[in-house]
């Protein structure tokens, strides 16, 4: 079956392309004049799938996850008549629980109206489980007879601390699914006026609904223990969500000048606004935490385009946006009230704004330029108060004894980008492209670490026709991001540097090949190199590095056959640095980050290779490994050895991988013009090793209760039967 989203962009691509832009009134009448009524190549698929066995991964994004039969049904249908009126129907994965439906209908160059349906699962896991009653509620509880150990704690001896789950806990635990479900629904209209002006406009709603899982802490009665006595525990938290957006737009397409005039809304609300769980390590306490709050966002645009003159063109964009949140707070904890809030809500309030001027000229044959001016405010007019902060519920006493004072602190920035670039065209085998762009941003915030930032940009691309079968492009490109001054935030070590604010000096290198020796065969190979170099980070994101590689082939065999093959390589690489000791600035440990993902495939089709059959095959397989080196520098200094050996297996986290294998084979039976059977085989194998899930049971960590999930492996066989008819 088709990818869900390939056939959601092809159905809107489709349904769009209908009517141009472009149209104007005259020529608008001219056109639906002419319209001919064309032969509709209609298409209606009908099938069921069989599953060998239960897969919940293979099933994530599809809803196959049972084994047994599956109703499929696919249709593409069309029709146009001699006045211009139209309409296309398109349905995917019907029956599946990943089913898109789309009907639009209307009158060329005149109105149209459109009606689509999408649904979307995402099914994580099926293994965990959890002891709390209420799944996929608000509200979750302990069952009778559960009894866990009491706790003991002894201030003076932190490590006579003892907080348990029960013996017997196994007997308690009960299974969960973690999945949702989005449906969409979509209304959309088109209205073309007779002087160049065009409105547009949609209504769409969608619902996520389902169970997901999330962290939860309780803290103790003594602060001084917080960082020894704090118990986790990972709950089922309930997901209803519903999401309605809406956009209306008023378009004008002059011959020179066009205009487009918009309104976005997005409203988020949320059924659930918090949950309430017992402590699963002492059943006299009880923890809440607040669930996403409902938000609105609603934006005005104005977008112009200007034809200067045969070769000068000029485009603008001004947007006005207002985002709100207003829900009411939760109190600090669940053993105080609202009314030791300094506000009920957070009554949120940020406004951004963006302008954009952008100037392209040709003002010789071979030369293209262009100047663009990007403007973006973020101002966060949200109140600031002093809030005392809970690391975790479970702390008793009066405010502000047990809790620390923070003030929110709103961000709000502006940030300024210029992009020059120029496009020269030497002959008809070689050109030469290159770019500047420079980026500031202001940033108004006493929690941010730096206040400016400075970055800057140069590529240059070369690109050759080196022979009449080979096409080569080189390119580059070097960044360079400074700034003022940076002050660590409060309680944080100094030398400590947040990737996205430290300065770096950026370097890639690339380069790619075409070659096409015969008409049948044709070659691809490109390859990319990327360095940051992170300069004054002594702790933190210190380096890092990716490859990539990609082969591509294709040949054409004989008329009927035609085969392709593809290799790709990915490695990504980084270096971190820390700090045990938040007063030392330089580094007593580090760490080497390496992920390498590789991927093969071959295929080939076989058109009519016996009398009415095709025959067509697919092949990929990849794999995937993730590294983590741990470099302990820290010296025993009665021993002078390092305390911990990065060569002991012991000391180091187990390497991460995953492996696929897919295998689809399929032949198609022409049983008429009109008639025809597909017959098809998918062979899907699955395996990884991952020690965040690796024998770990629901009380396999000391004062945390986890979910107690499985690894999701799984060797699936499908086989499929379907009948098309075209009419």
């Amino acid at each position: 079956m088709n990818n869900v989203r390939t056939n959601r962009m092809a159905g809107l691509m489709l349904a769009m392309g209908m009517v141009s832009c472009n149209l104007v009134a005259e020529e608008t009448t001219k056109k639906a004049e002419a319209v001919k009524a064309e032969p509709s190549v209609n298409e209606i698929e009908v099938g069921f799938s069989y599953l060998s066995d239960d897969a919940y991964r293979f099933g994530r994004f599809n809803g196959m996850t049972d084994d047994g039969a599956y109703i499929i049904g696919d249709v593409r249908a069309k029709a146009h008549t001699e006045n211009g009126d139209f309409w296309r129907l398109r349905g995917t994965n019907l029956g599946l629980d990943s089913q898109y439906l789309m009907f639009q209908a209307g009158t060329q160059g005149a109105h149209s109206l459109s009606l689509e349906y999408d649904q979307l699962p995402d099914y994580e896991n099926d293994t965990g489980v959890t002891p709390f009653l209420g799944a996929g509620g608000t509200h979750l509880r302990l069952p009778a007879g559960y009894d866990p150990d009491t706790a003991v704690f002894d201030i003076s001896d932190p490590k006579n601390f003892t907080s348990e789950l029960p013996a017997d806990l196994d007997r308690f635990l009960l299974p969960f699914d973690q999945e949702t479900e989005r449906k969409r629904l979509k209304l959309g209209a088109r209205l073309f006026f007779k002087s160049r002006w065009e409105l547009d406009g949609s209504f769409q709603q969608e619902t996520k609904r389902g169970t997901d899982w999330i962290g939860s802490s309780m803290g103790p009665a003594e602060e001084e223990a917080i960082m020894l006595k704090t118990t986790g525990a990972l709950l089922p938290e309930p997901v209803d969500f519903e999401t309605n957006k809406m956009h209306a737009a008023l378009r004008y397409h002059g011959k020179q000048t066009q205009w487009d005039f918009s309104y976005r809304g997005s409203l988020f609300s949320n059924k659930d606004d918090s949950l309430t769980w017992q402590d699963p390590f002492d059943l006299d306490r009880t923890g809440r935490l607040a669930l996403e709050p409902d938000n609105q966002m609603h934006q005005l645009s104005a977008a112009v385009g200007h034809t200067l003159s045969a070769t000068n063109r000029l485009t603008g964009l001004l947007s006005v946006s207002r985002l709100t949140q207003d829900d009411d707070f939760l109190p600090f904890n669940t053993s105080t009230s609202v009314d030791d809030l300094p506000r009920r809500s957070l009554d949120g309030e940020v406004w951004l704004y963006k302008g954009q001027v952008k100037l392209t000229s040709r003002p010789m044959p071979k030369l293209r330029l262009s100047a663009k001016y990007d403007y973006d405010e973020r101002d966060n007019n949200t109140p600031t108060a002093t809030y005392y902060y809970y690391i975790a519920d479970g702390i008793p006493g009066e405010l502000p004894n047990k809790a620390w004072p923070k003030d929110n602190d709103p961000l709000s920035y502006q940030r300024h980008q210029f992009n020059l670039s120029a496009n020269y065209r030497f002959n008809t085998k070689m050109g030469l492209r290159g770019g500047y762009k420079y980026q500031q941003i202001d940033r108004d915030s006493e929690d941010q670490e730096r206040e400016t930032t400075r970055e800057q940009s140069l590529t240059l691309k070369w690109s050759l026709r080196a022979l009449e079968e080979l096409e080569v492009d080189v390119y580059g490109e070097h960044t360079r991001r400074r700034g003022s001054t940076y002050e660590t935030r409060r309680d944080e070590n100094p030398a400590m540097r947040t990737f996205y604010l430290a300065d770096v000096d950026r370097n890639k290198l690339g380069a790619s090949f075409y070659y096409m020796p015969t008409s049948r065969l044709s070659l691809g190979l490109t390859g990319e190199y990327l360095d940051d170099d992170y300069t004054d980070s002594a702790l933190g994101l210190t380096e890092a590095e990716q490859v990539s590689l990609l082969l591509d082939a294709s040949y054409q065999i004989s008329e009927r056959i035609s085969s392709h093959a593809f290799y790709t390589h990915e490695a990504f690489k980084s270096s971190n640095a820390g700090a045990q000791d938040k007063f030392l600035t330089t580094p007593d440990w580090s760490a080497e980050l390496e992920d390498t993902i590789d991927s093969a495939g071959l295929g080939f089709n076989f058109n009519q290779f016996l009398d009415r059959w095709d025959l067509g095959a697919d092949l990929v397989y990849t794999r995937s490994r993730g590294k983590i080196h741990m470099i302990n520098n820290t010296i025993n200094p009665s021993s002078g050895d390092s305390i911990a050996d990065p060569d002991d297996p012991t000391q180091q986290f187990p390497d991460l991988e995953t492996s696929l294998t897919s295998l689809q084979l399929w032949t198609r039976y022409r049983y008429s013009d009109t008639i025809s059977y597909r017959f098809s085989y998918w062979y899907e194998d699955f395996s990884s090793e991952d020690w965040t899930v690796d024998d770990l049971e629901a009380d396999s960590v000391d004062h945390l209760l986890l979910l107690g999930e499985d690894r999701l492996d799984y060797t699936q066989h499908v086989v499929g039967l379907s009948v098309n008819v075209r009419f």
